[in-house]
Parts: structure tokens; sequence; C-alpha cells
């Protein structure tokens, strides 16, 4: 912790203060990178926007690192390390503006804090005592473990969530990547207390977290907060990342019978190892397909009226990751959306695009990014992902430098690679097909 508090201060106390080689981005205050002598690494970026404070608790582990049979098991952990103890305490945060919120991803899970400037502190005493001895009490599990249930049953209510969902089970399996957040049925049956109390004394040690903090406060002021609440925690060591190997499945086409008055079709390409580059490259990609009007998936809907609604996304942790793209459309229009969504990737897999393709799609994606990582909780979620996930927490402002260094020829080669048709896997969710 000393390093934080001395060589370390440096960073965090200068507002403009950049790691080495980083672009500051369009940011004034770029992120800066300390660790704390039990191994915890530290983000911190100054933005006075308002006076609001937000902190992300990254663990690494998230559904690799599930053992078989108990998907769930990350989230449950997690939620059940902020889960707070008494009355006492949950009148205490109400009363701050604190709020709590958990998420768990393929390669980690977050922890989510955002109060007051002024309540920090008082915040982050209560928030951190129940991380680091959290009550893994019988009723406690039994009442997540229902809340988890309905969630998982809500989420999948969503076509386009459950079409996500069946294409990483069908990329990565049915575990792991491609398990499921919420559990199912039978996971959650089979999780004990024993299994959640060896996965936090496993994964929940410092030099496995990453902290990101936004913040109107100082650098020193973080910084003593940082130390007194968060250098405690065991040092513990880092667990090995797992990344997800994709494997295109014999059977790829995918059919689920729903009853809806409209037909989910979605698309699923995989993409290649992450680095900065293919980041970016995805990224464009990414906007060229569907990045809003203009794009190559807007014609279905506007011009062709085969769809209600359409829409493009990339899933890129640790690994190996997945671009797909998606419709809803009545089942009388289903065949023709089918065909024609798989010429949008035939046509862009054969074209040659321009330097002019090129500047329009870096000027959107740009813009795409800054409004994805406009607020505090945002940026510091995106830097935490971005350290974890080997990027660092300097891409967030690196990404802009990124994507100016891509030429047209590798953007060209890149989306060849990517759209081939007999490495896709598509997804049908709706009513039964005659």
């Amino acid at each position: 912790m000393a390093g934080l508090l001395s060589s370390g201060l440096l960073v965090l106390t200068l507002a403009g203060g950049v790691l080495a080689g980083q672009d500051p981005g369009p940011w004034k205050n770029p992120p800066c990178r300390n660790t704390l002598d039990n191994g915890l690494t530290c983000i911190f970026q100054k933005d006075d926007s308002s006076e609001l404070t937000c902190l992300l608790l990254l663990i690494r582990g998230g559904k690799s690192a599930e053992a078989a049979g108990k998907s769930g098991l990350a989230y449950l952990t997690t939620r059940l390390a902020v889960e707070v103890p008494d009355e006492g305490k949950v009148r205490d945060l109400m009363l701050q503006s604190t709020r709590l919120s958990v998420a768990s991803f393929e390669d980690c899970t977050l922890i989510s804090v955002q109060c007051l400037s002024g309540n920090f502190e008082e915040s982050l005493k209560i928030v951190s005592k129940i991380i680091r001895d959290p009550l893994f009490s019988g009723l406690r599990i039994d009442a997540i473990v229902e809340n988890m249930s309905h969630q998982g049953k809500a989420e999948l209510d969503s076509a386009s969530n459950a079409g996500h969902a069946e294409l990483m089970r069908a990329f990565f399996g049915p575990e792991g990547y491609g398990g499921a957040v919420w559990g199912t049925e039978e996971s959650l049956k089979s999780i004990r207390k024993n299994d959640i109390t060896q996965f936090y004394e496993t994964y929940f040690k410092a030099s496995n977290m990453v902290l990101s903090i936004a913040s109107d406060l100082e650098g020193p002021v973080v910084a003593g907060h940082v130390k007194k609440y968060f250098g405690g925690i065991k040092p513990g060591t880092r667990k090995e990342a797992r990344p997800g190997a994709i494997k295109v499945p014999a059977d790829r086409r995918i059919f689920r019978e729903k009853e809806a008055k409209q037909s989910y079709l979605g698309l699923g390409f995989p993409l290649p190892g992450l680095s900065p580059r293919n980041y970016a490259l995805a990224y464009l990609t990414e906007d060229i397909l569907g990045g809003g009007v203009g794009s190559r998936l807007w014609a279905l809907r506007f011009k062709e009226r085969l769809a209600y609604d359409v829409n493009s996304t990339i899933s890129y942790p640790t690994g190996e990751g997945v671009l797909e793209a998606y419709l809803e459309t009545s089942p009388e229009k289903l065949e023709a959306a089918r065909s024609s969504l798989e010429r949008v990737f035939r046509d862009l897999a054969a074209a040659e695009l321009t330097e002019e393709d090129l500047g329009t799609s870096r000027n959107n994606a740009g813009a795409s990014f800054l409004r994805a990582n406009e607020t505090k909780e945002a940026r510091a979620k995106t830097a935490a992902l971005f350290e974890a996930r080997g990027l660092g927490c300097e891409f967030l402002g690196k990404f802009f430098e990124e994507i100016r260094n891509v030429t047209v020829a590798e953007w060209n080669v890149f989306i060849r690679e990517v759209f081939k048709m007999d490495r896709s896997v598509e997804v049908i969710i709706g009513p039964k097909q005659e």
C-alpha cells in the first residue's frame, strides 16, 4: 500500500497524469493505474462533471471459473458478498444515496457502488466491511437462488437476450462462457454452501481484483480511502485465466419455439483472439454492419421492409469473441428475411470497402464509443474490463488511436476472415415453422 501513497501518489494527484505511451483520447484526465502492496490493481480517473463517485470492483473468474454443473455460482457468490447484513446498514446506505449492483460476465464479476462524493468514505466503509466478511447463511442463499431463478426466466423473455444466450452456448458449449449467468434449475439445486465458500476463498483475493474509480474527489483523498478500506484484503494469488475457445458446432441452425407474434432471427460469427487491433477491427465492422442509418442492416428494415428491428453487437471477453446480428420480423416474412440477412454478410465479405467507408465507420465508431462511456460508471467499468482482459486501462484512450491506424486493406481482410458462412450459427426464436 505504501506505493500508492508515495511514488504512486504523483500519478493519482496529477489531473492530467498520463501513463507512459498513453493516448488520453477525448478525456481531460485519462485513467491512472497503481498497485497496492496486497496486489490489488487500482484505477482512478478524475472527473469533475458531477459530485458523484462511482466504484467498480472486478473479480476475475466469472462464468469461466464455475465448475461443471455449477452455472450461476459466480453471480451467486458475488451477490452474497454484498448482501447487506442488517436493516441498519440498509438504512444507512439508503440515506447516503448509495446504490449497489452486481453483474456476472464470461470472465469476471463486477460489484458497482455509486454514491454522492460527500458520502464516499462512509459508503466505502460499509461496503468494504461486507465484502471482506460476508455472511453465507442458508436463508440468504435460498432467497438469492430464488431471485436468480426468476431473473433468469425474465431475462429470457426477451428474444434478443435468449438469442444471444443460444449463440454463446452454441460456440462455447453449455459451461464456462456459454453457461447461464443466472444458472439453470438443475445447477442452482446442485450448489452448496461449501461451493460458495470455496469460490469466495479462491477468487476474492486482492491480486485477483481490479478496483476502478471515477470521481470528482482529489487523488490523495481517494488514495487514502482505498488504503484504509481495501488495503486489508488478503493478497492471495491471481488465478490463471481460462479464456473461452470457440468450436463451431456441427448443427449450425438452432430453432426455439416461442408463442409470439414476431420471429427473432440471429446470425453469429466467431471473432479472433482479443487484441487491441482485433477489438478495433471488430468495432469498425460492427458499425458498418448495424451501426444505425446507412448501415448494411438498416436497408432490411427501411428499404426492404423485412424487419421491425435490426441490430448488431460484439461480445469480446478474454480470448475469442462473437459478432452477432439479429432482426425481428413477422413469421410470414421469415424466409425472405433469412435470405436477405445472409446476403448482407456475403456481400460485405465480397466487397472491397473504400477509404470513404473506413472514414465513415471511424467517425461512427468513435462517437458510439464515446456515448457508451459517457457516464462515470460506464467509464470505470470499461477501464476495469480492459485492464482485466489484458488491453490495459489506457486502452480507454488508445482505442481512438487504434481505429485511426486501421488500414482499409486489413479491414477488408478481417471482414472476409470473419464472415465465413460455414462458420456461422443461426438462431430462430418464434412460432413453430410450417
